[in-house]
């Protein structure tokens, strides 16, 4: 599949769950990029196609390639039978194909992906969903063997609640405009 092969520059987070999630990895000691875009070619119907990372989380051992959603059950639904759509399973692997090509085609982030000493994590991190969907979901990828973690805001609004006090103990200055608003609200 063809796709970009130079840098992109990074956007600002324009959803606020996305800033979120690239605070939650900051404050677990990633260097993290936002809304990184990049074109590819659909094999289909030999057009452009644009696509971006909303998180990439780095630190010394791995990479995490994050995609963000608000609402689980947008991204994977059920039938009525109450089972995964597995071409929305399919829409999401090929989602992280396209990201793990694009960084080994651009050669300045290939060491993102292609050294041999980094592991390589792909997450979907999600706003609200139907706990049970989740967990469902969960299962799936474990049963047809799809590396895909879920992270749910609970996840992340436990640990920036613990994590934040912590900081704010040390002194810490900041300009993050997020973390200085869930400063306020969990004094």
């Amino acid at each position: 599949m063809p796709v970009q092969n130079y840098p992109s520059e990074d956007s600002p987070a324009t959803e606020p769950f996305e800033g979120i999630v690239e605070l939650y990895y900051q404050l677990k000691g990633y260097i993290t990029s936002s809304n990184k875009w990049f074109w590819y070619r659909e094999p289909i119907m030999q057009q452009r196609g644009y696509q971006d990372i909303d998180v990439l989380a780095i630190n010394e051992k791995e990479s995490i390639l994050v995609s963000v959603t608000i609402n689980l059950d947008d991204k994977i639904r059920r039938n009525r039978n109450r089972i995964i759509k597995c071409d929305m399973v399919e829409k999401i692997d090929d989602f992280y194909e396209r990201v793990i090509s694009y960084l080994k085609n651009v050669q300045e982030y290939r060491w993102i992906i292609n050294n041999e000493e980094r592991e390589v994590k792909k997450v979907l991190a999600y706003a609200n969903g139907k706990e049970n969907l989740a967990d469902s979901i969960s299962n799936y990828f474990i049963k047809e063997n799809i590396d895909i973690t879920l992270l749910s805001s609970s996840e992340i609004f436990h640990y920036l609640e613990k994590r934040i006090p912590e900081i704010q103990k040390c002194g810490m200055k900041t300009n993050n405009q997020l973390l200085k608003l869930y400063s306020y609200l969990i004094k």
